[in-house]
């Protein structure tokens, strides 16, 4: 398993949600970098749970659609999926705690598993779910098109999470405190998300 990443604004990996939440939420984004083996998905499950992690996005499950193990559990009871169809790779999903009373009317995939948005209610209150797997190339282009599919699906709350393979601000995202990638991009990239949400 690798690295959490941080939910976008947000400073932890395990977050309190929105203020629009009717309970508090805790949120976890996790880059798995593969769970196709019993083992890797027990890890991902039993991290999951120590974070004590109400809503999980992972990124790179690198399941095939036909072929999509068992990912949920008796604590992670509903699970939402994208996934590649060209083999193992890429590939996202949205696990949700047994505890959260919620109810999917909504769900929205790419065609290549980089992203899957799951609107529903929790109570009275309408969520939309946003797990996002951007290609380490070329970001800015690709959040600008899903930002816009995701835009004309949300209702309600947006919880947007994932993996977007740039630095949004280096001194904290960057191991060394510095990015490779040029600035003009992560600037673009923040502005994108601001515009959206």
């Amino acid at each position: 398993i690798g690295a959490t990443q941080r939910l976008v604004g947000l400073d932890n990996t395990a977050t309190p949600a929105p203020k629009c939440a009717p309970a508090p939420l805790n949120f976890l984004s996790l880059n798995a970098k593969g769970l196709n083996s019993s083992e890797k998905r027990s890890h991902a499950l039993h991290l999951c749970q120590k974070a004590r992690a109400h809503v999980v996005y992972l990124q790179e499950t690198h399941f095939k659609i036909d072929s999509i193990p068992k990912l949920c559990n008796h604590i992670y009871t509903q699970g939402f999926y994208s996934n590649n169809p060209d083999g193992k790779s890429k590939g996202t999903a949205i696990l949700l705690h047994k505890s959260i009373p919620f109810v999917a009317d909504s769900t929205t995939t790419d065609n290549s598993g980089r992203y899957v948005f799951v609107r529903g209610k929790i109570l009275d209150e309408t969520y939309t779910f946003a797990n996002i797997y951007a290609p380490n190339t070329r970001q800015d282009k690709f959040l600008q098109d899903t930002l816009r599919a995701l835009h004309d699906f949300t209702t309600g709350c947006l919880v947007l999470g994932g993996d977007f393979n740039i630095a949004l601000h280096p001194t904290m995202d960057a191991s060394r405190g510095h990015s490779s990638t040029p600035l003009p991009t992560p600037l673009k990239i923040r502005k994108l998300l601001h515009q959206y949400g």
